[in-house]
């Protein structure tokens, strides 16, 4: 496995919510609030993707300041497509 980023150590350390079956974690943004939602089995997995913090900074990019937050959810389900 690659060297984390800075970016994804601070995500992964930002639990906000232990749910039975799923993590909220902060994204770590000063402009604006976004929840990252994930599995909770899934998040080694995700955790070791490079895909993961080049699909948040595109969001983080693309979105738009003027909403409250936002939340983005990895299930099982859609595990293979973020993939």
């Amino acid at each position: 496995m690659e060297r984390e980023s800075r970016f994804i150590r601070d995500l992964f350390t930002n639990a906000v919510k232990q749910e039975e079956d799923f993590t909220i974690f902060k994204v770590p943004t000063k402009r604006e609030k976004m929840y990252l939602r994930v599995k909770t089995d899934l998040i080694e997995q995700i955790r070791g993707s490079q895909h993961l913090e080049k699909m948040l900074k595109t969001l983080l990019s693309k979105h738009r300041v003027a909403s409250q937050s936002e939340e983005i959810t990895i299930s099982q389900g859609n595990y293979r497509l973020f993939m």
